[in-house]
């Protein structure tokens, strides 16, 4: 999963020796044509892990669903207001991320919060053309919204012993 989300950083590595910010037209990844947008921040974040990990580039990745891709949604998420397969559809194929992410994931799983700024599996299997659309409903079925929407939180009980 971080091998293509490299290949990212490394491009833009390649790219910043002409500006300090880009908007790559596109790349053929496993024949999907990915849109990449990416600038430099104005200093770096430290890695939550404290280890030697800085960020220092806003990433944008995304690819546009095709026409079979979007029938596949509409037919399999019919029950889904315009709005949410609005939704759908943008968290499935826009990642908005950083270079240290990869780093995270090579060393210690996968690591996603749930906000804007977030590089999530099934995403990343989607963009980068790893799994088909028909493969990841099949290990989400019925569900690619819902997982794609949940938190990812869990109620913690605390037990009370008794004296």
């Amino acid at each position: 999963m971080a091998e293509p989300l490299f290949h990212v950083f490394n491009m833009i590595l390649t790219v910043k020796k002409d500006s300090g910010r880009g908007n790559i037209g596109g790349v053929l990844y496993n024949q999907e044509k990915i849109y990449l947008k990416f600038r430099g921040a104005k200093g770096w974040q430290e890695s939550i892990f404290q280890d030697e990990v800085l960020g220092y580039w806003v990433i944008e990745i995304w690819r546009e669903p095709d026409q079979e891709e979007r029938a596949f949604l509409s037919r399999k998420y019919a029950n889904l207001t315009e709005e949410e397969m609005a939704r759908l559809i943008a968290k499935l194929s826009h990642i908005h991320t950083g270079e240290m992410v990869p780093y995270y994931i090579m060393r210690y799983g996968f690591y996603e919060g749930h906000t804007d700024y977030r590089t999530d599996p099934v995403a990343v299997s989607f963009i980068f053309g790893l799994k088909s659309l028909e493969e990841i409903e099949s290990a989400f079925p019925g569900k690619i919204y819902e997982t794609l929407m949940a938190h990812f939180t869990e109620e913690k009980t605390l037990h009370r012993s008794s004296k």
